[in-house]
């Protein structure tokens, strides 16, 4: 897993030391939609400018920190909003910067190497960015269209779709990692230093961690807040 730091973070932090300790952070403020950032602005603050429910905030930086999600924390119905904006905007991120940037990379360092070995990979890694792509395009076209209408159209809405059937259709796409990581390692060898083998390797395992963490926010709060809705909790 890829860690840059172990703060817990809390409503007093400044944002801007937050991402002093994990870069990452800068990320995860963007994929809430926020990208003015005062000097020295807490995370309450932060929050209450922005009407971000502070809690959940909290939640998903600690996440990116190496923190177990806290079970204790209620959600309000008008959060799914927020989560749903963040998710979206992460896959925006995916797909039009890190898969992409990936991607060029490997096919930058299969034109220096020329090994046929990277070919392969360029041909597993881009089949898989398709699959990412087909995924991501599904929750946004179908699940969570479904998911705001269960609030929009106060829970009236007549559908056979659910939360368990999103449940069924999630897949597991940072696991799918592993054979790329493997093949970086294992059997990608050179004479000598290079840095584009360095760079995609930190790469990958970056968006690993990343993609865990937005299946952590989709299996651990997500989900359990759209069944609450569904039920009329």
């Amino acid at each position: 897993m890829y860690l840059h730091s172990k703060i817990f973070v809390s409503a007093e932090n400044r944002v801007t030391d937050i991402i002093k300790e994990n870069p990452l952070m800068m990320l995860v403020i963007e994929n809430f939609g926020v990208y003015d950032i005062k000097k020295e602005q807490t995370v309450a603050q932060l929050c209450q400018k922005n009407k971000i429910n502070e809690s959940l905030f909290i939640q998903i930086c600690n996440l990116h920190n190496g923190y177990y999600l806290d079970h204790s924390i209620e959600y309000q119905n008008e959060d799914l909003f927020t989560i749903i904006k963040y998710l979206q905007n992460s896959h925006l991120y995916y797909t039009q910067e890190k898969y992409p940037e990936i991607l060029s990379d490997i096919k930058k360092l299969h034109d220096i190497s020329k090994l046929d070995i990277l070919k392969i990979i360029e041909q597993y890694f881009e089949e898989y960015f398709n699959e990412v792509r087909d995924h991501m395009r599904y929750e946004d076209r179908i699940a969570f269209p479904y998911f705001k209408n269960l609030i929009l159209e106060n829970k009236n809405t007549e559908s056979d779709y659910s939360s368990t059937t999103y449940r069924e259709h999630h897949t597991d796409i940072e696991s799918k990692l592993d054979a790329l990581k493997e093949l970086f390692i294992e059997h990608i060898h050179f004479q000598g230093p290079n840095h584009l083998r360095r760079k995609i390797l930190s790469d990958i395992y970056e968006l690993e961690f990343e993609l865990y963490i937005h299946s952590s926010i989709e299996d651990l709060i997500l989900i359990p807040l759209v069944d609450q809705i569904e039920k009329g909790v």
